[in-house]
């Protein structure tokens, strides 16, 4: 038995250590406690600018206000073995009490239990038509926002597990029903019980993941966070106050909450102090506009069917019902034309017809209410109408490079189309400055990959083999390991001499996608750059049967788009020397005036075998001559 003397002598030894672990905790979190509680802050996002419309409804005025709507109707279905907790609903009904203006009337009903093969069924139709869930809806919600009674609805959907790509725990819906001939939007929310029971460990309870859940998303109903002085950095509609129900969880808050769950303290259900004075400052400021301007709420009224509009074209557009869905979009654009996104909508429609000059004019409507949300589509259609010199005059002021992280990969694409654009203008150094300047944010490999490989194949391009080399050999270890930098370097090693470096890469690249291609061939519709590196890979080696042999797996993936297959076909048949046959897959893209696979006919490094031969000229009369170099031949 142990000596009772060594035993009292290391119990406070003992008391010190977890004393000490808490104390490493709280630094960890570069708190600074309090009587009760640390507090923790995120780094805050940079001040992007608000568009005129966010600063004047920057919240949900039909929920905050009195001014369109004074009944709130909260209608909570769920599937079988998905039933909201009381703990969760009475959470909700506490919480749109507080933030509801004095003589709102609030309900919350407990309506449907939806059998599970029903929900089932319905993922399955989601997965196949992306249609499943929301014919849910439509058989389920039994009322609808009416302004003749008054009453606004918020939908509630409980049900067993998120769809692929979506949110853990819950998510802000806009759900598009069908009543009385006409389309009509109910707002609404879901919660995921699934992943909600799997995080319940110790004191943090299912009902109360269920409860913060729940409070969690009607805020972003609500329309927090919107206010970026307190919005998380990689999350801006998320608060960064780790005692606000608004956060998102991460390591940091997950480590927060643990501690201070330790030390018995609650979990938030509310919001915080700055998210509920973002609330007080909008319906003040509401109050004031409606008693100054007697038609600001008919001006609501007109934004919220602006919206229903909307999504009216997206439902006529998705049958098949082109014209209707133009004409719909329209209407929503000339009823609230100061809201980019109908013009938006109107602009993708056009492109889709072949109208091209109304959808320029409909993206840079857009861009005067909101200019990152207009710049992308615009820059998009004029890189694929090789309209070069105007990409360039949207994009030299360099004002796209001010995002902030949660639109970095429109910073990267902004990068990438200027550069491309002054490189097939003839102004190559002005490319490369432009690619070098871009510096993406460090913890987005993905994009300091790209970028770094783009630039190296410039250089390439444009004979400047030493810089190239450089520009490969400057990149992380990790980034070299990926196959875009092995692709590039076997390309680069063969116009330098150095043929037998390009070997062992292209047999790397093919080994490790041929592996991965089952996995990506459920994702196709993505525009992932596996299946093209696979291909060529096994074209540049020469291995004949192997590349044929891809793209038949690929036809037989009908998710792969078919112009995206028909150039990938052409690009390995042309680096495989079959001529004939290459210029013959290209013709489901001759004559395709807004298609990007179709613009990149004309640059594309694997054609330039073929880009010569008269049939080609033909089929894509508007193509420059290729850059003055050879084309990369099989590996021998």
């Amino acid at each position: 038995m142990e000596d009772e003397t060594a035993r009292t002598a290391r119990g406070p030894g003992r008391r010190w250590r977890r004393v000490a672990i808490l104390l490493l905790g709280l630094l960890f979190l570069d708190v600074a406690p309090t009587a009760c509680r640390a507090v923790l802050r995120y780094p805050g996002v940079g001040r992007k600018p608000l568009t005129a419309l966010q600063r004047e409804i920057p919240l949900n005025p039909f929920i905050l206000t009195n001014l369109v709507y004074r009944k709130l109707l909260i209608e909570v279905d769920w599937v079988e073995g998905c039933e909201p907790a009381p703990k969760a609903l009475a959470a909700l009904e506490r919480v749109a009490r507080k933030y509801c203006p004095a003589g709102k009337e609030i309900g919350i009903l407990r309506d449907d239990e939806i059998p599970r093969k029903r929900w089932e069924e319905a993922m399955e139709a989601e997965k196949e038509l992306g249609e499943g869930r929301n014919e849910l809806a439509q058989h389920y919600i039994g009322h609808v926002p009416d302004e003749a009674t008054r009453t606004e609805v918020v939908y509630v959907l409980y049900s067993p597990r998120p769809a692929a790509g979506e949110a853990a725990f819950g998510q802000s819906e806009s759900w598009s029903v069908e009543r009385g001939g006409r389309i009509v939007n109910v707002t609404g929310l879901s919660v995921f019980k699934d992943p909600v029971r799997r995080s319940a460990h110790l004191w943090v309870t299912a009902d109360r993941i269920d409860a913060m859940t729940l409070v969690h998303e009607f805020g972003h109903v609500l329309g927090l966070v919107s206010n970026p002085a307190h919005a998380q950095l990689r999350l801006p509609d998320h608060c960064r106050n780790p005692d606000c129900v608004m956060t998102h969880p991460e390591l940091r808050s997950i480590l927060y909450h643990a501690f201070v769950g330790f030390l018995g303290a609650r979990l938030p259900y509310d919001y915080c102090n700055q998210c509920q004075q973002d609330i007080r400052d909008a319906q003040r400021s509401w109050e004031a506009r409606a008693a100054a301007d007697p038609a600001f709420p008919h001006r609501l009224s007109a934004w919220r069917e602006a919206g229903r509009l909307n999504s009216e074209a997206w439902g006529f557009w998705r049958k098949g019902s082109r014209e209707e869905a133009i004409e719909s979009a329209r209407k929503a654009a000339a009823l609230f034309p100061d809201w980019e996104r109908p013009h938006g909508t109107l602009g993708y429609f056009l492109e889709k017809e072949g109208r091209t000059d109304e959808a320029v004019a409909s993206f840079r409507e857009a861009m005067r209410y909101d200019r990152a949300a207009g710049l992308e589509p615009l820059v998009r259609l004029l890189i694929d109408q090789r309209r070069y010199a105007e990409v360039v005059e949207l994009l030299r002021d360099g004002s796209w490079r001010g995002m902030t992280k949660d639109y970095e990969n429109r910073r990267y694409n902004f990068a990438l189309w200027l550069a491309f654009s002054y490189d097939r203008l003839g102004r190559t150094d002005e490319a490369l400055s432009t690619m070098r300047g871009f510096v993406p944010d460090g913890s987005s490999d993905a994009y300091a990959d790209m970028a770094g490989v783009f630039t190296a194949s410039l250089l390439r391009r444009h004979g400047r083999l030493d810089e190239a080399r450089r520009c490969l050999d400057q990149m992380s270890r990790r980034l070299r390991k990926g196959n875009w930098w092995k692709m590039e370097w076997a390309r680069l090693a063969p116009a330098e001499g150095r043929r037998e470096e390009a070997r062992p890469l292209l047999e790397e690249v093919a080994s490790s996608d041929r592996a991965a291609l089952p996995k990506y061939k459920k994702r196709l519709a993505s525009l992932t750059l596996l299946p093209n590196e696979l291909g060529l890979s096994l074209a540049l080696l020469g291995r004949r049967e192997e590349a044929r042999g891809v793209l038949a797996e690929l036809e037989k993936a009908p998710e792969f788009p078919a112009e995206r297959l028909a150039l990938l076909r052409a690009e390995v048949l042309a680096l495989l020397g079959d001529s004939e046959t290459a210029i013959e897959a290209l013709a489901p893209l001759s004559g395709k005036k807004n298609s990007s696979w179709a613009a990149g006919v004309c640059e594309d490094e694997d054609l330039a075998s073929i880009r010569s031969d008269p049939r080609f000229t033909e089929m894509f009369p508007e193509c420059r001559p290729p850059l003055p170099l050879p084309a990369p031949s099989p590996a021998r």
